[in-house]
């Protein structure tokens, strides 16, 4: 028995040798079945970890057993990249700017790519490689037009070593003479070749100029131009593999934006771009006179947190109190020392993440000896997993978790559940019983990018079958979850009470291919999509996923039988997560906060609440926000408007809503108790009545700001405002009833009228205050003196609020139709060419246009002011101007007690 123990250890050896044996990347993640064989307890702990270590599976081992191996092999893996690194910059500047117009390219396996230029600020901006046996490197930045066009010039020296170590392996050694050249996929060949040699490397350009042929040169400098295909990033790794070199220049045509064939070459050197918009916004460079030490510190890797794990050598010496608590979390980035650490953490999660997102399996795939390690060491860290962690009374736990939590590879055959999911999910999750047979499921996409519910859910520790049938012409992905990661508070005290990233990369699809994808959290699957023709159906067929409370309302069938469905399983209590799927909206919930909307405000009537959510929740907010929904006309007297001033008012290309709107229900939200976005997420139960849930929504679709972030925790409340005044309305239901503070507005414009300068008087007690939802009743007062306004010109309390629906069909038009046909009819006439008006400006013209009136007055009045363009614009229209006016109201919903009271007047007086 001892015997052939040895000859399977000595095989899996053999194999993970990464001598040459191994899938090749192009297998890597391909399903198949798991080997469920527990390796012989008399084998010794070094060999069921070099066993793990082929398998994935550490179910046998301790953390001592990894740690330290994982110490080992990380310290020499820096030191070899520290020789390389060191070797390059040997004498030259570390002076480089790759301007804003560029991407970073850093490495996919840290393995076998280490970054050569990293920013200032942190950002790799270029990268070099040993994979596949060759020398390559790649430029987040066309380094070679830069030089051809005088740029950049401090980085030559260091360019021209770069360029000898890629063809010698030795930055020392003199170029080769003669040496060849092929430039393949630039939008200047001549360009490349002219910086090339501007540089100062001597070369002559082969008559080749595509990537087939370069096998007779000495260099192949290739840019993202070339187009995508099935054998682009093989025929690179052949390349390579060939003792071929491969430079690889982001095209400065390009500047920053993402190449989808830039990662196919990228991908063959395992390297990567990011995701837009690159450096733009960040604008990194470095430099010059940079240390040899902090040189060399950019190719440590994770070999800190490698030598931490190693000897369980945790930190003590974070200052906690320097962290600080604001909108209902708590942020420690002044804590010195621990951005540089975190900053480490989330390194090696992009590195694992980056498996995933190119639907590549850790292991099997060649020169990741580390980096299953990593793997294998956070799968036994999270056996032990008990929530909530503190990271000060628990500074071992907390710091191993924090790390742990970083490392979850999903493309893969094994990963063990994590028994404590903590506030995230209970029992029930881990209790879901997988499907054992091939399932075909049809998933409609609701618009042309985004990502919507599968109706399946993957169960934590369960390995998942996916192949994609059929894409449907669109390029799609799966994920697990949509929780953002502000979700977890890991600084709060006892907040790190789940796993930190719930959500896993996105996993891309290919037709035809079946990927193993299994999670130690399980979670709802979701498909991402672009590219796509809306309405149409992706094909998935799917093996050992669970089904959970899940509703299609957008699905062809008999609805009211899927409701009935929806709601026994809901109640059956067999899951801990919900979702809902509505013409423009979805719903991730969980379980129990929507049962207690259910039951506490609609007595169990769960298709009374279905309904509202439909009707009162989202379709309220997105007509009185104008937009083009299915089978919802605007109302006739807003459609008589626009064709009374000369718009288009259904076109559905200008008006369709701005995509499908996700809302995570959850404890706790990305920030704050609610957070916007999309998803945006709320901690309390989503109940279609509720003020919050209108205002998160309406953050994702408010224009309208005075001041603009003066506005932006108030525009936004005109659709909770608007849903209260119908629910009062229509349903005798009095919310919120004093959100709207007229008194106090009333009062700041009165007081603001004494001073010497009137204007500037109002701003300072309305609008001068920055912090964050200040004098909000106030504020909302600006926007709903409106709707009374609009109500009493149209002598009808139903249309008031046809104002603010008018305003936002202004606002698409002016800014989506083509200039020279609309600006006429939108009010623009003085405009040659579209312009970019600031909020105070726009709201001026928009609300003048569309009540006909120059509405100057009432804007001085309340302290806003506007410029000299948009008032010459307003003025030359010669239309009546309506007085200062400003409406009394002593309750929110209640429009019918509103007073309108005249301003004109030196000193006005309250009139309730």
């Amino acid at each position: 028995m001892r015997a052939q123990q040895l000859v399977a250890v000595l095989t899996a050896l053999a194999l993970f040798s990464n001598c040459g044996a191994g899938p090749s990347e192009e297998d890597a993640g391909s399903a198949s079945t798991p080997d469920s064989s527990v390796p012989d307890a008399s084998l010794d702990d070094e060999a069921l970890l070099d066993i793990a270590l082929m398998t994935g599976n550490a179910t046998e081992l301790g953390l001592d057993t990894i740690a330290r191996r994982l110490g080992r092999a990380s310290r020499a893996l820096r030191e070899a990249q520290e020789t390389r690194l060191a070797s390059l910059w040997t004498g030259v500047d570390s002076a480089y700017d790759p301007t804003r117009w560029s991407n970073y390219v850093r490495p996919m396996n840290w393995e076998v790519a280490q970054p050569f230029i990293v920013g200032d600020d942190g950002h790799v901006l270029a990268s070099f490689s040993i994979a596949n046996g060759g020398r390559s490197a790649g430029y987040g930045v066309n380094v070679l037009g830069q030089f051809a066009d005088s740029e950049n010039e401090a980085h030559r020296p260091a360019f021209v070593r770069l360029v000898k170590w890629l063809l010698t392996g030795d930055a020392n050694a003199p170029l080769p003479t003669p040496l060849t050249v092929t430039f393949a996929g630039l939008s200047s060949a001549n360009e490349a070749a002219a910086g090339l040699q501007a540089a100062g490397v001597t070369f002559t350009r082969s008559a080749c100029n595509n990537v087939a042929c370069a096998s007779d040169s000495q260099l192949l400098v290739v840019g993202d131009q070339l187009a995508v295909s099935d054998t682009l990033e093989a025929s690179i790794r052949a390349h390579l593999t060939a003792g071929l070199p491969v430079l690889y220049v982001h095209d400065i045509n390009s500047g920053w934006p993402d190449s989808p064939s830039g990662r196919q070459l990228l991908a063959a050197m395992s390297l990567e771009l990011v995701p837009e918009p690159g450096n733009y916004f960040a604008q990194d460079k470095v430099a010059a006179g940079r240390s040899a030490e902090a040189l060399l510190e950019t190719a440590r890797g994770f070999d800190v947190l490698a030598q931490q794990v190693a000897t369980d050598a945790w930190r003590t010496d974070f200052d906690w109190s320097r962290c600080t608590s604001s909108v209902g979390a708590t942020s420690c980035s002044d804590v010195p020392g621990l951005t540089t650490w975190t900053g480490d953490v989330d390194a090696l999660r992009a590195a694992i993440d980056g498996f995933s997102a190119s639907a590549r399996d850790v292991f099997a795939t060649p020169d990741t000896t580390v980096l299953r390690l990593w793997s294998l060491w956070a799968d036994v860290q999270r056996r032990g997993r008990h929530y909530p962690l503190d990271k000060v009374t628990q500074p071992a736990r907390f710091q191993a978790a924090f790390i742990a939590d970083a490392v979850v590879p999903y493309v893969r055959q094994f990963a063990p559940a994590q028994s404590d999911l903590g506030t995230y999910a209970g029992p029930a999750q881990l209790a879901m019983k997988p499907s054992t047979t091939d399932e075909a499921v049809r998933v409609t996409l609701p618009a042309g990018s985004g990502f919507t519910i599968v109706g399946r859910m993957a169960v934590p520790g369960v390995t998942l079958q996916a192949t994609l049938v059929d894409a449907a012409g669109a390029s799609v992905a799966l994920a697990l979850n949509t929780q953002r990661t502000g979700s977890t508070r890991a600084w709060d005290t006892d907040g790190f009470n789940r796993p930190r990233f719930l959500t896993s990369p996105k996993i891309p699809l290919s037709e035809g291919r079946t990927l193993a994808i299994v999670g130690p959290y399980g979670g709802t699957l979701q498909l991402h999509y672009a590219d796509a023709t809306p309405g149409s159906v992706v094909t998935l067929r799917l093996r050992a996923v669970a089904q959970h409370p899940y509703l299609d309302e957008t699905a062809v069938g008999d609805l009211a039988a899927a409701r009935v469905a929806f709601i026994a399983a809901l109640n059956a209590g067999g899951a801990d997560w919900a979702e809902l799927k509505l013409n423009g909206v979805e719903v991730h919930t969980r379980v129990d906060k929507l049962r207690e909307v259910v039951t506490d405000e609609y007595a169990n009537d769960t298709e009374r609440y279905l309904r509202e959510i439909n009707a009162l929740f989202f379709e309220d907010a997105y007509l009185l926000a104008g937009f083009a929904l299915p089978n919802q006309p605007l109302p006739a007297r807003v459609l008589a408007q626009c064709q009374t001033l000369g718009w288009d008012c259904t076109n559905a290309t200008w008006h369709r809503p701005p995509g499908v709107q996700h809302i995570n229900v959850d404890v706790s939200a990305h920030c704050g108790a609610g957070c916007s976005g999309n998803p945006y997420d709320q901690s309390w139960g989503l109940a279609p009545r509720g003020w919050g849930e209108s205002h998160e929504l309406g953050h994702n679709l408010q224009t309208f700001r005075v001041y603009d972030d003066r506005s932006s925790e108030v525009s936004n409340q005109l659709f909770p405002l608007h849903k209260n005044w119908r629910l009062f309305r229509e349903f005798a239901d009095d919310r919120e009833a004093d959100r709207v503070d007229y008194r106090a507005a009333f009062d700041a414009i009165v007081a603001g009228k004494a001073a010497a300068n009137p204007i500037d008087g109002v701003y300072q007690r309305a609008w001068a205050d920055p912090e964050y939802a200040a004098q909000n009743g106030l504020r909302m007062a600006f926007f709903t003196q409106w709707v009374h306004y609009w109500a009493q010109r149209e002598n009808d309390p139903a249309r008031g609020w046809d104002i603010w629906t008018l305003a936002y069909l202004h606002e698409r038009i002016v800014a989506k139709a083509t200039w020279a046909d609309v600006k006429v009819s939108v009010g623009y006439s003085t405009y040659a060419t579209r312009p970019e008006l600031d909020d105070n400006d726009a709201l001026l013209i928009a609300l003048s246009w569309v009540t006909q009136r120059d509405q100057r007055a009432t804007f001085a009045l309340w302290g806003i002011t506007t410029t000299m363009g948009a008032q010459a614009q307003v003025s030359a229209w010669g239309l009546a101007a309506e007085p200062a006016f400003f409406f009394a109201n002593d309750q929110t919903n209640d429009h019918s007690s509103a007073v309108r009271v005249d301003m004109t007047v030196a000193v006005p007086v309250w009139p309730l």
